[in-house]
């Protein structure tokens, strides 16, 4: 049997927080803390395995696509494999990429800001942002799977976290003004894996015009807002929705709009 402080290194730092957050509060109640940490060890490298298999697949997507920085792009990824959280935040990256690249755009994967399009001569700008998991999402999981007949309200991430989920995506792009390239126009992309954030786009785009409207200009370099839900869960609406704004330093040509609203779910990389 392998000791706990090997295991926890062979996880890597954020598997072994989540570990621990298990464990601790067993430690004491007839449970074996390495027998449970060698079977989160176990399942790990099982997910490693899979993680590993989805990043050679992605990276041989974008070079058949044609996309440009992907050398650069694989470093990134191999030298975040032992942090789970970033290295599964840049999958959604390439996943992005791969989005565009399908939709015929032309794609250079790129830092500060993430993405550089062009499409039909037009050149825009997009900073991915991945929306991870949330707490929430499993509480309105089990609340649903107990219902019988009534309704359950889901996504309510004002009273779980302080801040409604249109807030949350505000405020990334608030903290993302800085990555924004001036003079030319700049999109959000949000990768979403919470359910909380379905349908949530035009509600920040209306608060992100409004900011502009009372003279923040670093919001105002922000041309549009592309929500994708990663979720897995069905919705009668498309899984992408695009909202532009109204108050864009330099505002999305017609070109870009229309290109962007004909993106569509079914044949973006899952």
């Amino acid at each position: 049997m392998q000791l706990l402080p090997n295991i926890l290194d062979e996880l890597g730092p954020s598997r072994s927080r989540r570990l621990l957050a298990f464990i601790i509060p067993r430690r004491g109640l007839g449970f074996s803390v390495e027998k449970m940490a060698e079977e989160a060890l176990t399942c790990a490298q099982a997910s490693i395995m899979n993680e590993s298999r989805q990043s050679a697949d992605l990276i041989g997507r974008l070079r058949a696509a044609g996309a440009s920085g992907v050398d650069d792009y694989s470093f990134k990824l191999k030298t975040n494999d032992k942090n789970d959280e970033i290295f599964r935040d840049l999958l959604f990256e390439g996943k992005a990429a791969l989005m565009f690249l399908n939709h015929r755009w032309q794609v250079e994967l790129r830092d500060r800001p993430d993405l550089k399009l062009q499409f039909a001569g037009d050149l825009l700008y997009a900073e991915v942002k991945h929306f991870r998991l949330k707490e929430q999402d499993q509480k309105d999981e089990d609340a649903m799977l107990a219902a019988t007949n009534e309704l359950v309200r889901y996504g309510d991430l004002g009273k779980a976290e302080g801040s409604e989920a249109w807030e949350q995506v505000v405020s990334v792009a608030r903290n993302k003004v800085g990555q924004y390239v001036e003079g030319a126009p700049n999109i959000l992309v949000v990768e979403s894996s919470t359910v909380s954030l379905e349908l949530m786009a035009s509600s920040a785009v209306h608060a992100i015009d409004e900011a502009c409207g009372s003279g923040d200009l670093g919001l105002c370099r922000l041309s549009g807002l592309v929500l994708v839900d990663a979720s897995g869960w069905k919705s009668l609406q498309r899984d992408v929705e695009f909202c532009k704004t109204s108050h864009a330093a330099i505002p999305l040509s017609e070109n870009l709009c229309r290109a962007l609203e004909e993106i569509q779910s079914e044949t973006r990389f899952a």
